[in-house]
């Protein structure tokens, strides 16, 4: 296979390929990045308000951070299996079906429902980690840049 010049550029087409995907792999690594610092600092207030509001409770504290948990575990659960069940879990297991492509990646409803899924139900006190979310998330980001 003879790769020939593209002659407006003097570059191959190889070459040119390469440049196409550096600038792609720039957006993506800003754009996740962007995401990924959205999602940490929207993680982080929902957990404050959560703190404020059982601190508040007083007496009530625990009742309140129990109902608190359930209803935001509640809706988070829900929006994930109503708009995007591909979104449950870490996110991990996922991305591997994807790569092994057993699965198609459905970016227009992963990016949405996973950040306020996750937020909801870290935010309502669940011991869950932001890592496969966010490792989740790019990889949408990196599938929507491709298409």
């Amino acid at each position: 296979m003879q790769i020939t010049p593209d002659d407006s550029s003097g570059l191959s087409a190889g070459e040119v390929k390469r440049r196409h995907i550096v600038v792609k792999a720039v957006v993506v690594g800003a754009v996740a990045g962007v995401l990924a610092s959205a999602f940490r600092l929207a993680l982080e207030h929902a957990e404050h308000l959560r703190a404020a509001a059982v601190a508040r409770a007083g007496h009530w504290g625990l009742p309140v951070a129990l109902g608190l948990g359930v209803l935001m575990g509640a809706l988070g659960v829900w929006l994930v299996r109503r708009f995007a069940p591909h979104a449950s879990g870490s996110g991990i297991p996922q991305l591997k079906s994807i790569l092994l492509r057993e699965s198609e990646p459905e970016w227009r409803r992963l990016l949405p429902v996973k950040f306020f899924g996750g937020l909801l139900t870290t935010g309502g006190g669940f011991a869950l980690g932001r890592e496969g979310p966010t490792v989740q998330m790019g990889s949408g980001i990196g599938h929507m840049v491709s298409e």
